[in-house]
């Protein structure tokens, strides 16, 4: 699911290059795109999955300020961890993501976050 949204992400952009980022010239079509987006395509799991992908993640720390993701991410532990408990653990833990420490340190996984699966990643934790 983080392939579909970065690889929507990556298309806007190389819409808005290819009309040399003139809004005027692809307002339309971002709205088209926007609407099929919120209607079909984008839920908070797509924007959790974005989020906790190590690849994308490492490679835009910015990422951590788009409310549409981090509201996906919250929204998500919100529905799918029942115990208040455990959500607030889970809370305590993502600055360790965030920072890239703890497991989320270890060189071998810092190597391999562009190399290795998401699923392999989850796998380890």
């Amino acid at each position: 699911m983080s392939y579909i949204y970065e690889a929507m992400e990556k298309s806007k952009e190389t819409i808005m290059k290819l009309f040399n980022n003139n809004e005027s010239k692809y307002k339309d079509v971002f709205t088209i795109i926007n609407n099929i987006w919120t209607r079909q395509l984008h839920c908070p799991l797509h924007a959790d999955d974005h989020f906790l992908n190590l690849e994308f993640y490492y490679s835009n720390l910015e990422m951590e300020y788009d409310l549409k993701v981090t509201n996906g991410l919250y929204a998500c532990i919100k529905r799918l961890v029942s115990s208040k408990d455990v959500q607030q653990e889970i809370l305590t833990e993502l600055p360790l993501y965030k920072s890239g420490s703890g497991l989320f340190g270890v060189d071998f996984e810092k190597e391999s976050r562009k190399t290795q699966s998401q699923v392999r990643h989850l796998n380890v934790l």
